[in-house]
């Protein structure tokens, strides 16, 4: 099968979680005998980093306006306007934004997915403006696109009763790693293995305050359960 990957920076990953995401997928897909192209912003790598293949996933490359708000729109749109008369039998796009591309994919009978990530026009970094065409993408995606992919159960559960979407849901994975020295963290002040790393922006919408609150909680309930159990066993 020829699959397409749309609505990314491009691979390999350096920027944001989609393009993470469209190399992790890209590479175990072709790992599964399929074709795999992953269209990248030509911008964002120069002339000797533009490689015709990484891991096995084809690389195109195009143009696009520069701009925060411009640059991803356009992209998108010579991206799907190109996949459309590829011989490409499914076109996966990332970010809610591109829910209107669904309509000529659909138009053009092409099997389309899309991942929709967050509810960006919740988050305070965008114009009103941006945050109601967010919005508006996310209604298109659930309208044209032929599956909806959302990364969480709450996600699911808010496109459900939001747009009435029956979304899939597919939750990120992780490559689980341990440290060649786990003593390290020691001279932090923590121990292996029990503690919680954040690896995000410290902005407010990445809620770093409600994720320490919630571990807090944990702890005490877990200190409370060792607690519960020491009693039991004195008796």
């Amino acid at each position: 099968m020829r699959i397409a990957i749309l609505g990314t920076r491009g691979i390999p990953s350096g920027y944001s979680g989609y393009e993470t995401f469209a190399e992790e997928i890209g590479v175990r897909l072709v790992s599964r005998g399929h074709e795999v192209t992953v269209y990248a912003h030509k911008n964002f790598f120069p002339e000797e980093k533009r490689i015709p293949e990484y891991r096995g996933i084809k690389m195109l490359y195009l143009p696009s306006m520069q701009g925060k708000n411009t640059s991803q729109f356009s992209h998108s749109f010579l991206s799907t306007t190109r996949v459309i008369f590829s011989n490409t039998d499914v076109v996966m796009f990332c970010n809610a934004a591109n829910g209107p591309w669904g309509l000529p994919l659909r138009i053009f009978r092409k099997k389309c997915c899309i991942n929709v990530d967050g509810l960006e026009w919740m988050r305070p970094k965008w114009s009103n403006a941006g945050k109601k065409y967010f919005y508006f993408g996310a209604w298109c995606a659930t309208k044209f696109f032929n599956i909806v992919i959302t990364d969480a159960k709450g996600m699911q559960d808010y496109y459900k009763k939001e747009f009435n979407c029956d979304s899939t849901d597919i939750a990120y994975g992780a490559d689980l790693k341990y440290a060649d020295n786990p003593d390290a963290v020691r001279a932090l002040g923590l121990e292996p293995m029990n503690y919680y790393l954040i690896a995000s922006r410290l902005v407010p919408d990445n809620n770093a305050d409600i994720i320490v609150k919630g571990f807090e909680i944990k702890l005490k309930k877990n200190s409370c359960h060792c607690r519960g159990n020491r009693l039991q066993k004195s008796f």
